[in-house]
């Protein structure tokens, strides 16, 4: 919570939004907790991500991204976070030297992108997926919507994504 608040801050103190009337500042900031409870953050280099994504295949762990709303009129943030549970299945050798010669790793909490590698790895995701990917629209949804009571019902208001 603390990065995302302080992405968000930084953008507050040193942007000038006076442009944007109704403009909000949205920051987020994602970890995964491996299943043996240590947490992953961006890998520093290659061998760095395949010790992670080892960790992380045909095992169980948790996405959690924490965001920060924050009103750039009166400096007042909302924050929340979510969580998801995330099963990688079995991978091979191949594929993971593959995916890390690509350098896709890079930037991500875990060493991984969830929409790169689902349709090619097997990924069962419970609860909202975009948590993964590093902002958990079904959750900013519902805060946007308590900012402006007006689009209280809207679909057109926000964009969230539905699973099962």
């Amino acid at each position: 919570m603390n990065l995302a608040d302080q992405k968000a801050r930084s953008l507050f103190d040193n942007n000038d939004l006076n442009q944007y009337p109704d403009a909000v500042i949205v920051a987020a900031d994602t970890v995964i907790l491996a299943p043996d409870g240590s947490v992953l953050g961006q890998a520093t280099d290659r061998s760095d991500a395949q010790r992670m994504l080892r960790m992380l295949i045909d095992a169980t762990h948790h996405a959690h991204t924490a965001v920060v709303v924050l009103d750039p009129d009166t400096g007042k943030a909302q924050r929340f976070a979510d969580t998801v549970r995330v099963r990688l299945g079995r991978v091979s050798d191949d594929q993971l030297e593959q995916y890390l010669d690509s350098d896709r790793w890079q930037g991500k909490a875990g060493a991984y992108n969830l929409y790169d590698l689902q349709p090619h790895w097997p990924f069962t995701v419970t609860g909202d997926p975009t948590t993964v990917v590093g902002l958990p629209m079904e959750k900013l949804a519902h805060h946007l919507q308590q900012r402006d009571p007006a689009t209280e019902g809207d679909p057109t208001s926000t964009c969230c994504y539905t699973h099962e």
